[in-house]
């Protein structure tokens, strides 16, 4: 196996092919609509849920790459790097 070849499969692997959590960013009132326009889409997306501000989804790059070429009500798709929670 050469080394170009075990480089793209890493690439795959880790990351094309892992699942991440995305944030579809919509103007406030606007998350349910959002939330339905992302289910119609039949995208292989998991764990939707409204949240404040958009809906959150887990899916791969290319469902980040449809998702912010096919959603109309959001004004963009973020990455989650990390999610801390609001203590009390």
């Amino acid at each position: 196996m050469s080394i170009d070849s075990a480089l793209n499969k890493r690439i795959k692997r880790h990351v094309i092919g892992r699942r991440r959590t995305y944030f579809a960013a919509a103007a406030p009132g606007f998350e349910a609509l959002c939330y339905k326009e992302l289910s119609a889409l039949g995208l292989s997306v998991e764990n939707v849920a409204i949240v404040e501000g958009g809906v959150e989804f887990e899916g791969r790059l290319q469902d980040c790459y449809l998702t912010n070429l096919h959603l109309r009500t959001a004004s963009r798709i973020l990455l989650r790097i990390d999610h801390q929670g609001c203590s009390t």
